[in-house]
């Protein structure tokens, strides 16, 4: 096993502990994401940094993040894997910003190596949060 990754829900530190005892050659760590944008942190990749791997959700890969509120806050989001948008316009009124970001509604904390940890949610609706309206899917490249 190369690599060991977890998301989906908050992941126990402890999870990832046990893991990368278990797995010694694989990167072990935890990764933050949406539907509408996915896997927007990748993780900590660093096999040696076991701490961060456990304790925090990666940094920002290939998408961008803000912050609503500078160094905690709402996750603002948007990248080359984010949804195009909704099936209805209406619905994508509230849920981007002017900047075309998408506002996840999930709070999270970002620390001095700008690794982000999830903290709740500011829209819980049954333990959960979800979406109400279905993705507008891209047309297949034909070419692929």
């Amino acid at each position: 096993l190369k690599v060991f990754i977890c998301g989906g829900a908050s992941v126990p530190p402890s999870l990832i502990r046990e893991a990368a005892d278990y797995f010694k050659k694989a990167i072990v760590t935890r990764v933050y994401g949406s539907t509408e944008v996915p896997v927007t942190t990748v993780g900590v990749t660093d096999p040696d940094d076991v701490a961060h791997a456990a304790e925090t959700d990666g940094r920002p890969g290939i998408a961008s993040v803000r912050l609503a509120e500078g160094g905690s806050g709402e996750v603002l989001a948007r990248g080359p894997q984010m949804l195009v948008g909704y099936v209805h316009a209406a619905d994508e009124e509230t849920v981007f910003d002017a900047d075309g970001y998408y506002r996840t509604g999930d709070t999270v904390e970002r620390d001095e190596n700008g690794c982000v940890t999830f903290v709740g949610r500011s829209d819980v609706l049954g333990g959960a949060r979800f979406s109400l309206v279905w993705p507008r899917l891209k047309p297949a490249d034909p070419d692929l």
